[in-house]
């Protein structure tokens, strides 16, 4: 007896078993992209912060920003353990897509810039740091843009 569901709305019974799989929460999908968005907007509430002076507000929402900086790169980092462990197991993996490899090298150079400037002291030190930290910032807020705005190939 063929157990085999007919189609529905011209996809396969294996079309949505790749969306089951990709929608489940053990595969580092939803920590990837919102670890991602929360490192991203962290960061950018930190750089808003710094332009605008020292009062006790500003450094407030500062602190805040740290921590959701912070927060979105420990899910990030979840998230990396987890798809790199579900590929290794699942019968079909779900390989990471050019705008998510972009941002993850960004994110990486982000990372390594901030660390970078915390521990210079000279002016060309950090001014380099600075500018491997915007060149990781841009890269990983383009390649999740385009992970977006592109569709997942099979």
């Amino acid at each position: 007896m063929n157990h085999e569901q007919p189609p529905v709305n011209g996809h396969s019974e294996s079309h949505f078993s790749y969306l089951e799989q990709r929608n489940s929460m053990n595969n580092g999908h939803f920590l990837l992209k919102w670890g991602t968005i929360s490192f991203l907007a962290g960061y950018a509430i930190i750089f808003a912060t710094a332009v605008m002076g020292d009062s006790g507000f500003v450094l407030g929402v500062s602190m805040l920003g740290m921590l959701i900086a912070f927060a979105g790169l420990i899910g990030w980092v979840v998230g990396m353990i987890q798809r790199l462990r579900f590929n290794k197991q699942a019968e079909t993996p779900l390989h990471f897509t050019i705008g998510e490899k972009i941002a993850l090298v960004g994110t990486a150079f982000l990372v390594l810039g901030i660390l970078l400037v915390n521990g210079e002291a000279s002016g060309e030190g950090v001014t380099m740091a600075r500018l491997i930290a915007i060149l990781g910032l841009i890269g990983a807020g383009g390649g999740a843009l385009w992970h977006l705005m592109t569709p997942r190939k099979n």
